[in-house]
């Protein structure tokens, strides 16, 4: 049995960049490997089946580079490997220092997924930063939300 899903992911490339470079330069270059382990590996009960792939990014966005001081890694290099993995990318511009509108429009399609004629059997939304475990559970409450993320992971709440 395949479950029906849909994937919302914000800049997790800067989380993971602070944890391992290395990891995050492959993450942001090759999605389709994580992808398939989510796809297949990383389930309760069955292989999903991606009705929605969504990319959040700052078009302008740009870390400094791990190993090249002076240098900056620009999120246009995670676009054109996520568009090629199937992911549709949703331009979210910096609205602060380091704030945009990410986690917004996140909460919004998820909540468009679930009021769609689409039955989706989960949502999957990751993010590098903390707040979407309790947007989790908003959108469906009832349903176990995971965080994975910087710092000590914790179990599923219901």
């Amino acid at each position: 049995m395949t479950t029906r899903a849909a994937l919302y992911l914000d800049n997790v490339f800067s989380g993971l960049l602070k944890l391992d470079p290395e990891v995050a330069i492959r993450f942001a270059e090759v999605p389709s490997v994580w992808l398939g382990r989510l796809s297949m590996e990383l389930t309760v009960s069955a292989s999903r089946r991606w009705l929605v792939l969504r990319c959040y990014l700052n078009p302008d966005g740009a870390v400094p580079h791990p190993a090249r001081e002076g240098e900056r890694l620009h999120f246009s290099r995670i676009r054109r490997h996520s568009t090629q993995a199937g992911f549709e990318i949703v331009d979210c511009p910096r609205l602060g220092y380091t704030k945009n509108a990410a986690d917004i429009r996140m909460v919004m399609d998820a909540l468009d997924a679930l009021r769609a004629p689409a039955a989706y059997d989960g949502l999957v939304g990751v993010r590098s930063r903390r707040g979407i475990d309790r947007s989790g559970r908003r959108v469906h409450p009832g349903r176990p939300a995971a965080r994975a993320g910087e710092g000590r992971p914790r179990r599923a709440r219901r």
